[in-house]
C-alpha cells in the first residue's frame, strides 16, 4: 500500500498542488451568511472544492509516517475572533513527536483561511461576529468534521491499525471531538 502511495504522490517532494495553495491570492471575502444552515451549507461546498488536493495531502502522510506513529488527529483550529478563518492540520501521535511530525511536515496542511495581501487566500464568508446571531467557529468545526470524516474514510480504510481523532480546538463544535477510528479505551 505505501509503494503505491508513494508512486502515485511522489518521495519526500511536495505536490505541486501543496504549493499552488500555499501562494496567497488575495481574493475578497463573499458576503456573510445570514444563518448558521446557509454558513455550513457555503463552507461544505468551499470545503468540497479541496477534497483533492486534501485527499492527496492525507495520502502523503500515509505514505510518509514513521513506523512509531500511533495515531492521527485531525485539527480543526478556528481564529479566536470568529470571523471565519481556519486552518485544517494532521497531527501525527506516537513518541517523539516533533520527529515524527517533521517527516509529514510537507503534507500536514489540509485547508487554509488566511489574511494576505488584498484580501483572503480563499474566497470564504468573512464576519464581524457582532453582526451574527450564531457562533461562527460552531458552524465551522462542525461542518469541517463532516469533511474530515468523509475524507478519511475515503484514503485512511487501509490503515485500521491507526487511532484516529478529528478535533476542533477550544472545543468548538458539537461534539468539540469524534473518533473517526480506533478509540482508545
Amino acid at each position: 500500500m505505501l509503494r503505491i502511495l508513494k508512486s502515485l504522490f511522489g518521495g519526500n517532494r511536495p505536490s505541486s498542488a501543496a504549493k499552488a495553495a500555499q501562494d496567497p491570492q488575495g481574493f475578497k471575502s463573499l458576503p456573510p451568511s445570514d444563518s448558521p444552515q446557509s454558513y455550513a451549507d457555503c463552507l461544505t461546498e468551499i470545503l468540497a472544492s479541496y477534497d483533492g488536493f486534501s485527499r492527496s495531502q492525507i495520502a502523503g502522510v500515509l505514505s510518509h509516517l514513521p513506523e512509531m506513529a500511533t495515531g492521527l488527529h485531525f485539527g480543526i483550529h478556528p481564529e479566536q475572533g470568529g470571523e471565519g478563518g481556519f486552518s485544517v492540520l494532521i497531527d501525527v501521535q506516537g513518541p517523539d513527536s516533533y520527529v515524527i511530525n517533521k517527516a509529514v511536515s510537507d503534507y500536514r496542511y489540509l485547508f487554509t483561511v488566511k489574511r494576505v495581501p488584498g484580501g483572503l487566500n480563499v474566497a470564504v464568508p468573512f464576519f464581524y461576529s457582532d453582526d451574527v446571531d450564531f457562533e461562527v467557529n460552531d458552524v465551522i468545526a462542525d461542518t469541517t468534521m463532516e469533511w474530515v470524516t468523509r475524507l478519511w474514510g475515503l484514503v485512511g480504510r487501509g490503515y485500521p491499525s491507526l487511532e484516529v481523532l478529528a478535533f476542533c480546538e477550544d472545543d468548538w463544535g458539537n461534539p468539540p471531538a469524534i473518533w473517526l477510528q480506533g478509540e482508545p479505551a
